[in-house]
């Protein structure tokens, strides 16, 4: 029997409010812990978790074939892609993370083109170059052009380039995963990618992470919000956007996406820790603008 479209919706709208709050808990944790230790620990225990839930819940082994890509899509989507996230929100407000994050529909999109997975279109192009604008505009890529980038906060604008980079890596692995299709399970390929991205991360971590920056995620203030983002945002939204695809289209969990800047922003308002501008507003609504612009023609066709 399948559930009710409200269930799996609330599910989806439960994801999105985990993941918005998580880009609060992980700039709370990287303001004590560093990136280094931080994306050891996070890794470590999801790769804990994951394994055994995969081992004993699904048996389709991997096939030897797929190894190649997943190990490519262990390196963007694991690897690459949370050091860049880690050392991006260290230096970055939780809001601007969340929403240079939003466009990763349309950043998997513009990966989707090049790989031939979808055709071009003029829609998309004006989609991609949409939240391109955006995105732009948070950077303050304007006053760079104008030769007024003496007042630009340089180490925030480098932590959105390095969030950006964490988008764009976890969009191409989102393009080599839907490339393996249906020939791999999504709960073994993802411990997969977590225990291979894990051991990739080594050499970044070698020498960072010691018994002495360990113990920084076990104070009082720490270890809670540790728990929340690994347990709460990796492993449970995992499950939970897992199951929900089952019972509804992929483009209807990737809706939700665009919960999570709202839900971060507004959290760390509340908080008093940040204050959005007229800049992240105007960006908004240009990434919101390419979103519409991606979804109209499906739009159109559902009310034809």
């Amino acid at each position: 029997m399948s559930p009710s479209p409200l269930l799996v919706h609330g599910a989806l709208l439960l994801v999105s409010l985990i993941f918005g709050l998580n880009y609060v808990a992980v700039k709370l944790i990287l303001e004590q812990v560093p990136a280094a230790t931080w994306m050891a620990v996070r890794i470590g225990l999801a790769t804990v978790l994951l394994v055994p839930i995969a081992a004993l819940t699904t048996r389709r082994r991997l096939p030897r074939e797929a190894l190649r890509w997943l190990l490519l899509a262990a390196f963007l989507g694991v690897g690459l892609n949370q050091i860049l996230f880690a050392e991006g929100m260290a230096r970055t407000d939780s809001g601007h993370a969340s929403l240079i994050n939003a466009g990763i529909p349309l950043f998997t999109l513009f990966f989707a083109v090049l790989a031939r997975q979808e055709a071009f279109t003029p829609a998309k192009l004006l989609a991609i170059a949409t939240a391109l604008a955006g995105v732009l505009v948070l950077l303050r890529a304007d006053r760079i052009l104008l030769g007024e980038a003496g007042g630009i906060d340089r180490e925030r604008v480098l932590g959105d380039l390095l969030v950006l980079g964490n988008a764009t890596s976890f969009s191409a692995f989102l393009v080599v995963m839907r490339h393996l299709g249906r020939s791999v399970d999504p709960l073994r390929s993802t411990a997969f990618c977590f225990f291979f991205g894990g051991l990739m991360m080594v050499p970044w971590v070698w020498g960072d992470v010691t018994a002495a920056t360990l113990e920084l995620t076990l104070r009082p203030g720490v270890w809670p919000i540790v728990v929340f983002a690994v347990v709460g945002a990796t492993v449970i939204t995992y499950l939970l956007n897992g199951w929900a695809l089952r019972h509804t289209h992929s483009s209807q969990v990737a809706l939700y996406i665009y919960v999570q800047p709202v839900v971060a922003t507004a959290v760390s308002f509340l908080l008093g820790r940040e204050r959005p501008d007229l800049r992240f507003f105007l960006a908004a609504g240009l990434v919101c603008s390419g979103i519409l612009v991606q979804q109209l023609p499906a739009l159109l066709r559902r009310s034809a």
